[in-house]
């Protein structure tokens, strides 16, 4: 079942706006706009006198290319974890043959 969206206010730059959101995440919402509202601000000041868009297009590039850093650390951590669960996955079948071979030799 899903659950009904509710209707919260954030405020960004000073402007209120109403977005919708499922009740379990509103505090993402919330920190996401203040995270927002922070880069616009930072960058307002140090960008001064580009407009509202320009700035939002900034802050937009910006945290996209945050997140596509943050999906290839994750995908390598991945990857790198998938080679060792191989690695470690192939000592073991080592060991396995291994005690097979002595528990065969101690039965002869």
């Amino acid at each position: 079942m899903t659950e009904s969206l509710e209707s919260v206010e954030i405020n960004v730059l000073g402007r209120a706006y109403r977005v919708s959101c499922q009740p379990d995440q509103y505090q993402l919402l919330r920190q996401a706009a203040q995270k927002l509202d922070d880069a616009l601000g930072d960058l307002r000041i140090r960008a001064r006198g580009s407009s509202n868009e320009q700035l939002a297009i900034m802050v937009a590039l910006n945290l996209s290319h945050e997140l596509l850093l943050e999906k290839n650390r994750i995908q390598q951590y991945s990857e790198s974890m998938e080679q060792r669960i191989r690695q470690l996955n192939d000592v073991i079948q080592e060991a396995l043959k291994e005690q097979s071979k002595l528990s065969a030799d101690d039965c002869n």
